[in-house]
């Protein structure tokens, strides 16, 4: 009488009951470095500055352009205006040359002032 085959069942070995939601696992997981990649980058208007505090404390002065924080809520960049350019208005311009009298728009016209 001949051998009967023998079979082996092969399954993979049993997960923990908590790993059991991957998905939902790896979607969580990407979600979070997404926001922790975008929360990184942030970017300084060619007129300013950005002062850098570390966990609330002064780190750096970045110039302008595209910067690099640490992300999360570590680092906190304040981006303050330094350098404004102010338009000219023909329209408001002083009619007559500045003199003593009208040394500029704002000044007070005192005859008094020496």
């Amino acid at each position: 009488m001949p051998n009967p085959p023998v079979v082996i069942n092969i399954h993979p070995p049993k997960l923990p009951s908590w790993l059991g939601c991957g998905p939902v696992l790896a979607a969580c997981g990407a979600l979070l470095l997404i926001i922790t990649a975008l929360s990184s980058f942030y970017t300084v208007p060619q007129d300013s500055i950005a002062v850098v505090l570390r966990f609330g404390k002064f780190n750096s002065i970045e110039d302008p352009g595209l910067r690099f924080k640490l992300p999360l809520g570590i680092d906190r960049a304040t981006v303050l205006p330094v350098r404004r350019q102010m338009k000219w208005n023909s329209d408001s311009a002083p009619t007559a040359p500045p003199t003593r009298a009208n040394s500029h728009p704002w000044s007070n016209n005192n005859s008094n002032a020496p």
